[in-house]
């Protein structure tokens, strides 16, 4: 593994390495401005400014600071501050310090460093200087216009709904259809999957699903001596909906299935019949009905139906006559500057995905920007500065301008809204506003506008984040984005005025066919009108490459089929260096898992392919060994090389080196087919990115175990952390789940500084939030927000979960004040809705515990017990928000409103106590996951709390001390047998190897987190493919409890920011130690400790400016020393309490060494 350093992850690491040497006194170190670290395009009007401090003594603090900004380096060197000194301020306040200088125009620069003085009034020598430069602030800054490729239809795909039998006008005529497989195969499963017609009112999920059927299997065509393998014609079939029913059945091995309905449903009056979307049959999950020949009875072929619909791979029915995806667009300008350039900036944005380039390097690192908004509300830039990428003389600017979130696909539109792509418009615009200052003093500023030249006759075919990537090396360009270049046959660009953005999908519809509205009245509100929306800055880091995985093994399961082991599951894109004939198309597949016969399994991606395709250009030998052009030790400027991104010339040697551009994949295996020989191990490598937030947690310990599970939960968060909180990066879905990361939020600060991404969504979260005060439930939100997919427990309540945590770990009020409004809208919706306090009404999707023990298939597993049931669960999140809320009033100072809400949490509470809980504290449901919410959200009486807690531990002994929970209440499960008094069953469940378990998991070969427990059994093989992602971080919110309680590290509500925090390890499960780290806002908080003989030694260390309450564990809370001194004597320890097995201290800044009796 390589990792690949950034300029402002360097300077991340030099804090997170703590690389200057400790002085006395206190130093400050690390500027911060808005969380990022010399960031360009601040747009806010005073920014905050932070800073951590360094000393070598004990219990050092700042007692005051001086802060100076200035216009130029020169004035800073000389201490002086033309834009702001603040003079000396007697405060310890050292992070969110507002700047509070000359009002900054568009565009400055800002140079500042600061001095403190400690506990003893001495001042310490300055920070060494750091920088921000403003962003645009007013639209009237922006003289840009939006451009495109000029009136480009892109091409189309052929609707289809799927398979319908001919009607019949007795429901009981039976009607059947076969899928051929060609030869015989094993299989142990068929799905069904229901359609949804796009042309048929009213829209109905699960449209002629038959009533009554049965499944057989032959060895023949002719279909004698068939074998039943499924009986439904005793009783009719519930409709499906949405779901796509899986039925199992013991291993056959058969050419042909077919399906006969024995009882059809009503479409009109005297009309029956049925219809499917698709029908696979399943070997261990994986689908074998690719490319079947399909017979049937009877069946209507029109109107988007058809027998080869049924196995085309497209799960879903999709709408008529939709765009296909488009080639990319190239655009380009050039244009001649007077001299020598002291400074330029470049600012971007775009509707779609954009990478831009000058000279023909390209500008930045980050990956897929602008990354994703609600493009209806917000749309962001990035600023970058591009003063070393210009000349005197003649230059060019271009771009390439792709699909993206924009234009593209996104997750379950083709199933919900019978869209495949251009859910928020038809192409993709971009912005750009170049500004320059010249050595002479001159300004000129160069923008997007009719002057630039495109064309879509580039290489890249098709481009979509789902799709994957279609490149033809034959058709690039050599020199497009350099000055001189001849662009014949390019056409002026389309502009657009960036007060009227382009219209909406909506208003296209309805001025193109205005009876599509009428026909799916449920889309209306799907795109809104053509406001315009805001133009920002992006807040949070970008998505960068952050590290380069080699395989770890090449396989060749078929002849020709080429497997590539990266050894971790992963997001990002390949590198790959490819060779053979000009005209030859190389095919890169990529999966999370294999199948038992080594080919790749591809079921779980749904509808998303996932699918790169590479058209050589052709080169002139065949190199020995290829691999030197794939392996680089950082991401190579793609306009170094010629074409668009290949690697070489047209008549140059060698292989040549490949990696799509806008589009990303979940794996870890990749398959190439298409080569003429095998390809070496070394011509492929993984480039990992993700949103590129600071790592800043560290957790280690003797049980190698739970090291991997450490770095399985991290690898999931990388993953899923793409501008939005993914749920998982593979299938056709990437949405910014609610409820995922409303259960990860705490584990996902431990991992990484998620300040800035949090900033971002939680922007996210308020523009979808409905017009009633329903949040969605994932954010973006584009399929309508007042319709669909809102209003759903423990989803919506990220909302107000979400930006709590940011004010608890960051003390960001200003995050908190922005978002006050909307919390309190969605605690009002609850209650407006439900005036009785039980959450009974208006739950819309009741996702429950997703993914619960209830949703596992496996001999010998209960059927049921581990749902909690709905109305608890939903009840039990309503009072969870609802205090948040009253600890959000208290935390801004509006002391009424504060009042309220404790007075409705206290409600809630009673209510709660009255419909749910019996006498003896059992809860409604009697399971781990109710008691594990009601304990977790204190909605017990105090009498009822022991009773509740030994109720939980009946429930996880009644599963053979295995957990019964999912999602939202798994580690909510741990964290309350720990504070109920059962840690050790805690320990067990976290240190569990046997089924279902974080072990199991690892046990079976995950590298990240499975989104079910049983996503892949020994024996039985792959869970329903529908759901089943093997890296999805919901169930890696275990790690909470990891850090609180292996490590010890936790908050303290009364002192955000970790201005005062708690250290209190709880040793178990075998483990003899363990160590790590947390870099706050504040500085790194240290723990480590082990079991040495009889003793307990634990090492802890507490930034400057803060202090620490440590419970050191110990048989004898008497006989506890620091240092080898009795403890409540050393330096700057204060002996707080002593309880049973547990010494309690209060503990200034520095490092301590506390050792026990154990």
């Amino acid at each position: 593994m390589k990792p690949i350093f950034k300029a402002p992850l360097v300077a991340a690491a030099l804090f997170l390495g703590t690389a200057w040497p400790l002085a006395a006194g206190v130093a400050p170190r690390h500027l911060r401005c808005e969380y990022l670290v010399n960031p360009l395009g601040i747009d806010a009007a005073q920014p905050r400014l932070s800073w951590t401090l360094d000393s070598s003594e004990r219990g050092q603090k700042q007692t005051a600071y001086r802060l100076l900004a200035a216009s130029m380096p020169a004035g800073l060197a000389r201490h002086t501050g033309d834009l702001w000194d603040s003079g000396k301020v007697d405060s310890d306040q050292s992070i969110q310090v507002v700047y509070a200088g000359k009002p900054l125009p568009s565009g400055a620069r800002v140079f500042w460093k600061v001095r403190c003085w400690d506990k003893n009034g001495k001042p310490s020598a300055w920070s060494e200087p750091a920088f921000w430069q403003m962003g645009l602030l007013q639209p009237s800054d922006w003289k840009a216009q939006w451009i495109a490729h000029p009136a480009f239809v892109p091409p189309t795909i052929p609707a289809r709904n799927g398979y319908h039998s001919a009607l019949a006008t007795n429901a009981e005529t039976a009607k059947w259809v076969m899928l051929d497989l060609g030869q015989p195969r094993e299989f142990d499963a068929v799905r069904l999957f229901p359609a949804r017609p796009f042309n048929w009112q009213p829209d109905t999920p699960g449209f002629l699903f038959p009533l009554r059927f049965r499944l057989e299997v032959a060895d023949s065509p002719e279909f004698t001596a068939p074998r039943l393998v499924v009986d439904q014609t005793n009783e009719d079939v519930a409709g499906p909906g949405t779901n796509a029913p899986v039925y199992e059945f013991k291993p056959v091995t058969a050419r042909c299935v077919r399906l006969t309905a024995t009882k059809l449903r009503r479409r009109n009056e005297n009309q029956h019949g049925f219809a499917l979307a698709e029908m696979q049959a399943l070997a261990a999950g994986r689908n074998v009905t690719t490319g079947a020949k399909v017979t049937a009875l009877d069946s209507i072929e029109d109107a988007g139906w058809s027998k080869p619909f049924l196995v085309d791979g497209q799960p879903a029915s999709s709408a008529g006559t939709r765009p296909a995806a488009q080639p990319v667009t190239m655009l380009r300008r050039e244009f001649r500057l007077a001299g020598p350039v002291k400074r330029a900036t470049v600012y971007a944005a775009a509707l779609g995905l954009y990478e831009l380039r000058l000279n023909g390097l390209r500008v930045g690192d980050g990956v897929l920007p602008p990354e994703w908004t609600d493009y209806h509300t917000r749309v962001q830039y990035q600023t970058y500065d591009v003063t070393s990428l210009l000349r005197a003389g003649d230059n060019a600017i271009s771009a390439l301008l792709g699909d993206g979130w924009y234009a593209g696909r996104i997750g379950m539109s083709d199933g919900l809204i019978q869209t495949l792509r251009g859910v928020y418009g038809p192409k993709p615009y971009l912005l750009a506003q170049l500004e320059i200052e010249l050595a002479n003093g001159r300004r000129m500023t160069l923008v997007s506008d009719g002057a630039w030249l495109a064309t879509k006759e580039g290489p890249i075919r098709s481009s979509d984040l789902l799709d994957g990537e279609n490149y033809d090396a034959r058709r690039e360009m050599p020199g497009w984005d350099k000055a001189g270049f001849k662009p014949e046959g390019w056409l002026a660009a389309e502009t657009r005025d960036i007060a009227s953005l382009p219209g909406s999908r909506r208003e296209e519809a309805l001025t193109s066919n205005p009876q599509s509205a009428i026909r799916n009245p449920q889309s209306q509100s799907l795109l809104t009108s053509a406001a315009t929306p805001r133009v920002v800055a992006q807040p949070n880091e970008a998505i960068r490459v952050i590290q380069e995985l080699k395989p770890i093994a090449l396989t060749e399961p078929k002849p020709g089929v080429f497997v590539f082991d990266l050894g971790q599951n992963m997001v990002g894109r390949c590198r790959v260096a490819l060779d053979g004939p000009a005209g030859t198309t190389v095919t890169i597949r990529h999966a999370e898992m294999l199948n038992d016969d080594g080919t790749i399994y591809t079921a779980n991606l749904r509808g998303a392919p996932q699918v790169d395709r590479y058209t050589l250009r052709g080169s002139r030998h065949l190199p020995v060994n290829f691999a030197s052009p794939v392996l680089r030790k950082t991401s190579p400027l793609r306009g170094e090389r010629d074409g668009v991104r290949g690697a070489t010339g047209r008549d140059s040697h060698g292989p040549e080196t490949y990696e799509p551009l806008f589009t990303q994949h979940g794996f870890r295996y990749v398959e190439i087919s298409g080569l003429s020989r095998k390809p070496a191990l070394a011509s492929l490598v993984g480039r990992v990115f993700n949103s590129a937030a600071p790592e800043v947690g560290r957790f280690e310990c003797s049980d190698p175990m739970l090291n991997k599970l450490w770095q399985n939960i991290l690898w999931t968060q990388r993953a899923n952390l793409m501008s939005v909180p993914t749920d998982c990066p593979q299938r056709d879905e990437r949405l910014g789940w609610m409820g995922d990361i409303q259960a990860f939020s705490q584990t996902a600060v431990f991992n990484m500084d998620m300040a800035g991404f949090f900033t971002k969504w939680t922007q996210d979260i308020r523009d979808a939030q409905a017009d009633d005060g329903r949040y969605a439930d994932f954010s973006p939100h584009p399929f309508g927000r007042n319709d669909r997919f809102t209003g759903v427990p423990a989803w919506g309540d990220a909302g107000a979960v979400v930006p709590w945590r940011c004010y608890l770990n960051y003390g960001d009020t200003r995050l908190l004040e922005r978002h006050w409004e909307s919390a309190q809208r969605w605690v009002e919706f609850i209650r407006r809705e439900n005036p009785d306090l039980i959450w009974r009404k208006a739950r819309h999707n009741d996702y429950n515990d997703w993914l619960n023990g209830d949703w596992i298939k496996q001999a010998n597993w209960p059927a049921k017990g581990g749902a909690v049931p709905n109305e608890v669960l939903a009840t039990a999140f309503f009072a969870h928000s609802t205090e948040t809320v009253a600890k959000m009033a208290e935390a801004l100072g509006r002391a009424e409103d504060a009042k309220r809400y404790s007075s409705l949490f206290s409600d809630i509470k009673a209510a709660f106590h009255r419909a749910f809980v019996q006498a003896d504290g059992r809860i409604q449901g009697d399971t781990q996951a109710g008691y594990a919410l009601a304990l977790h959200f204190d909605l017990l009486p105090e009498e009822l709390r022991p009773k509740a807690a030994a109720h939980l531990i009946e429930g996880v002994h009644r599963y053979q001390d295995h957990i019964s929970t999912g999602i939202q209440t798994s580690h909510r499960l741990l964290l309350e047998l720990t504070r109920g008094g059962a840690n050790d069953l805690a320990w067990q469940l976290l240190t569990n190897r046997t089924f279902p378990s974080w072990g199991y998991m690892i046990e079976n070969g995950a590298t990240t987190i499975w989104e079910r427990w049983d996503g892949y059994v020994k024996g039985r093989g792959f869970q329903d493919p529908g759901m089943n992602s093997f890296n999805h971080w919901a169930l890696g919110s275990v790690g909470e409890w990891m850090i609180r309680h292996i490590l010890g590290l936790n908050p303290d509500e009364q002192h955000p920011g970790w201005k005062q925090f708690i250290i209190r390890p709880r040793p178990g499960g075998g483990v003899t130690w363990a160590k790590g780290h947390y870099d706050s806002i504040r500085g790194r908080i240290a723990c480590e400790w082990k079991l040495e003989g009889a003793r307990f030694i634990l090492k802890v260390t507490v930034p400057v400016n803060t202090t620490a309450v440590v419970g050191v564990p110990t048989r004898d809370a008497t006989a506890v020393t620091e240092g080898g001194e009795p403890a409540g004597g050393a330096q700057r320890v204060k002996l707080l309490r002593r309880e049973d097995n547990l010494a309690v201290f209060e503990v200034g800044s520095g490092t301590y060494q506390f050792a026990a009796p154990w």
